[in-house]
């Protein structure tokens, strides 16, 4: 918590290998057992990703698309913060992708039709990819 509010209230811009490597930390502790450890991570994602600098942007979209199901997931956890941290990262998570899309059913709660936007996104990738779906 102490990191988020430095990050936060300051206004620091973070280099990206600082933060590929924060961001690469906090991605398996969405799924921690502890909740409170849970909402923190989320949150403390959200800053990074909102903070990160222009030239580290492209480096991080690969970690950032990853982290889009698992944030979906967290949407429905039966704990309030949670849920409510995940939907917030999810929102900036895909205004930081740039798709309006994703980020205007986030906005309206239409949480099922990102999902299935997600998974039509990801067909069509392997499918452009040569992979078969």
């Amino acid at each position: 918590m102490v990191l988020s509010s430095i990050v936060y209230h300051n206004n620091m811009l973070i280099a990206s290998p600082i933060t590929l490597h924060l961001v690469e930390a906090l991605l398996p502790l969405f799924d921690h057992d502890n909740s409170q450890v849970q909402e923190v991570s989320i949150l403390l994602y959200e800053t990074l990703m909102t903070l990160a600098l222009e030239k580290g942007k492209k480096a991080l979209k690969t970690q950032v698309r990853q982290s889009l199901l698992p944030l979906f997931i967290h949407c429905h956890d039966e704990n309030p913060d949670v849920a409510e941290a995940s939907q917030q990262a999810l929102h900036s998570a895909a205004k930081f992708l740039k798709r309006r899309d994703l980020e205007n059913l986030v906005k309206k709660e239409q949480l099922w039709q990102f999902a299935e936007c997600l998974v039509r996104t990801a067909w069509k990738r392997q499918a452009e990819a040569g992979a078969a779906p």
